[in-house]
């Protein structure tokens, strides 16, 4: 079965916690680990965090430790701050297993790199060079926006050298961040040369994709596509504003009025209005931090409109 296929089930389990009827949920779960053997970093996870939930305890960490004994692991500050994990963080066992985690993230962060992948049309006349959100690959990231609506465009995408957990990554230093991406963007601007490129991302990926953007840090690149941005900052934004006095500049941000970031992000275009920044804006109701499900269809719409 396919990532994209895999995504769905995710965004439904998600959904299905909501419900906390835990019995339908371990069986939702079973299916998708039959269906995705390879995916025990995500299955055993909400498994842990059904049984926590549960008052289990003792199945939680023991589903934990099922996943160490497949060299599966996760990021100590995921396990310490996912509230449904609130039940375990005073056992003895539970707390060896942060050790262990935290051992191996060591270990891993040394010898995590960047890589890229592309899909699309090489020959197409737009380029999007495309930054991942937190805690995620290229695997998991790229499908949210492939299909055949955007098939006749080329992607490159950029998976961040600083590991987060199992297979997943982040940009949360920015000095290697800004490295990694001028990297790999000069090779695709080398190798591809589109006419016509823009940057984006989700999330924190969706806020680098801004940022680098406004600071013309690239001087072929005035043009961005961010979903769900992390607007944490605006002042930070206004400050940069100020400093680099951008021209040229056309944006599409995506989001939802239940992202924990909508506020800002509405001050954030606020903003672009006030300086004459050319931004469209997209507000899904009833959205959380999630791509909408129509996204492959918003981000055709915006593509074209950035032409």
């Amino acid at each position: 079965m396919s990532n994209v296929e895999f995504i769905k089930l995710q965004k439904e389990m998600f959904t299905l916690f909501a419900t906390k009827n835990f019995e339908e949920i371990h069986r939702y779960i079973d299916k998708v680990q039959t269906s995705f053997p390879t995916r025990l970093d995500k299955t055993l996870f909400w498994t842990a965090c059904a049984y926590s939930l549960q008052q289990k305890t003792d199945e939680a960490i023991s589903t934990f430790y099922q996943g160490l004994e497949k060299e599966i692991w996760w990021n100590p500050n995921l396990l310490t701050n996912d509230p449904d994990l609130h039940n375990l963080q005073d056992e003895k066992k539970f707390q060896e297993l942060l050790t262990k985690c935290e051992d191996i993230y060591e270990t891993e962060k040394l010898a995590a790199t960047a890589k890229w992948n592309t899909y699309g049309n090489p020959e197409s006349n737009t380029g999007i060079f495309t930054l991942h959100w937190r805690g995620s690959s290229n695997q998991d990231f790229a499908p949210y926006w492939l299909d055949e609506k955007t098939e006749n465009y080329h992607f490159g995408f950029l998976q961040s050298s600083q590991i987060f957990s199992y297979n997943s990554y982040s940009w949360d230093n920015h000095v290697t961040s800004l490295n990694d991406i001028t990297y790999f963007y000069e090779k695709f601007d080398q190798e591809y040369k589109h006419p016509n490129q823009v940057f984006a991302g989700a999330s924190h990926g969706g806020h680098l994709a801004i940022e680098l953007v406004l600071k013309q840090t690239f001087p072929k690149v005035n043009k961005f596509i961010a979903v769900i941005p992390a607007i944490k900052d605006v002042d930070y934004f206004e400050t940069l504003i100020k400093s680099t006095l951008p021209t040229n500049i056309k944006g599409y941000i995506i989001t939802g009025d239940e992202d924990p970031f909508y506020q800002n992000t509405l001050q954030l275009i606020t903003l672009f209005e006030a300086y004459q920044i050319d931004c469209q804006f997209i507000v899904k109701q009833g959205l959380g931090h999630f791509f909408p499900d129509d996204f492959t269809s918003l981000l055709s719409i915006a593509l074209k409109q950035l032409a």
